[in-house]
């Protein structure tokens, strides 16, 4: 396949950027940068070090800012758009707003929570505020506790786990709702609905977890469906990149290393554009 096709358009990504880790917009950015994926990266608020490190660090919102780009860009051609934290009912807004005018596939990753809990500082009405974005998504990627806190229902088995995605599928514009943090005895990976059937792409879980390893899964989804891959090769590519990051990340490393995985994702690019 050539990227000839995608040059000439642009894909948006607005997520929060910490000066201090390497989660959210800084992955992105080297994701999308080694993909060779042209794409805008706008923060959302500017943090001194993720929350995952420190709690209530000190941060601004660019609200104002991100308002006055997307009125600035009001003519710009934006033939995608990949949504993550936002961390305000307002930037939600204004986001749900934007993205009904993009055309292009739209992915949005309801980052708000884990383990059972929302993120310091959120509360129901930011849930409630992203609900209201699920209508512009073509492309969901829930953690579980996200697509409990979406739908209400409890995820404790395969047969509340597809009523959760359908759920969902039933509040969005597009069809796919990729559910992470999936977790079969010791096994943790994603599972994806294709008309009705349900998919499993799992791998050994590693003792530790690592803050952004979902920021990875989702840039590394949204790059690889901007470029038209399938939806099934896509997914299984992602959450095999995603795990291999995981598990060559340094014990002492509290976010997911992506260093070792940049050799073979320009490896797959080069098969990927070339085939």
């Amino acid at each position: 396949m050539s990227n000839e096709s995608i040059n000439n358009s642009r894909f948006l990504v607005a997520q929060d950027w910490s000066a201090w880790g390497n989660i959210s917009l800084k992955l992105a950015t080297i994701v999308f940068t080694v993909w060779d994926v042209p794409a805008a990266m706008l923060p959302v608020r500017v943090l001194a070090t993720h929350p995952g490190w420190q709690a209530n660090p000190p941060s601004q919102s660019l609200t104002t800012l991100v308002q006055q780009t997307l009125t600035d860009w009001t003519h710009q051609q934006i033939s995608g758009l990949y949504l993550g934290f936002l961390g305000s009912c307002e930037q939600v807004q204004l986001w749900s707003h934007f993205a009904q005018s993009v055309t292009g596939l739209v992915l949005v990753d309801p980052a708000m929570a884990d383990h059972g809990h929302l993120y310091a500082g959120l509360n129901q009405d930011y849930v409630q505020a992203q609900k209201s974005l699920l209508k512009t998504a073509d492309v969901l990627t829930p953690n579980v506790t996200e697509a409990q806190l979406l739908t209400g229902i409890q995820i404790t088995n395969e047969q509340n786990l597809r009523a959760a995605m359908m759920a969902l599928q039933a509040q969005m514009r597009g069809q796919l709702v990729v559910v992470t943090s999936i977790q079969h005895g010791q096994q943790i990976g994603c599972a994806y609905l294709t008309q009705q059937q349900l998919h499993y792409v799992l791998y050994p879980r590693q003792t530790k977890g690592r803050f952004g390893s979902g920021d990875l899964f989702s840039s590394l989804l949204a790059c690889f469906l901007f470029s038209r891959a399938a939806h099934n090769w896509a997914i299984d590519q992602a959450t095999r990149l995603t795990n291999q990051a995981v598990r060559q990340t340094p014990t002492e490393a509290p976010d997911v290393c992506i260093s070792a995985i940049l050799p073979e994702l320009w490896q797959l690019k080069r098969r990927f554009y070339h085939e």
